[in-house]
């Protein structure tokens, strides 16, 4: 494992199995009658979304966006993104079993922030940016 950079991978796990862990079937969220009425339409515009995708676009769309997980941040995951000054192909990054990818994802802000000071000091153009969503 030399270079993987174990701390970022251990990031990675704890918060993805922290957000496996959460989850709850639309369904169930749905039926809830607590459910603020915006958390529901916004839900269900998501499923019409996931339905237009699949029917219309041909687009894999069975099995995703079907669950929920209520966030205390505003987003699900923070992505660090980097390019050398003036340029526009992207640093990437790669990982075993997934492949390479031109962003690098962390659970909480300030790890992705601080992952973003570091690439600066190397000279890099950097930008952090929040998903809202996560698959």
């Amino acid at each position: 494992l030399a270079g993987c950079q174990l701390g970022y991978y251990s990031q990675a796990a704890k918060g993805h199995l922290s957000l496996m862990g959460q989850r709850e079937p639309l369904e169930v969220v749905l039926a809830d009658p607590q459910i603020p009425p915006q958390i529901a339409d916004s839900l269900e515009f998501s499923q019409e979304v996931v339905s237009f995708a699949g029917d219309q676009l041909a687009l894999p769309a069975e099995h995703v966006y079907h669950q929920y997980v209520a966030l205390e941040q505003d987003a699900v995951v923070w992505n660090v993104l980097a390019a050398p000054a003036w340029s526009l192909t992207p640093k990437t990054w790669c990982y075993p079993l997934i492949g390479c990818v031109s962003y690098r994802g962390y659970f909480q802000r300030p790890a992705a922030e601080k992952a973003a000071a570091k690439l600066a000091e190397q000279g890099l153009d950097t930008y952090v940016g929040g998903a809202i969503a996560y698959s």
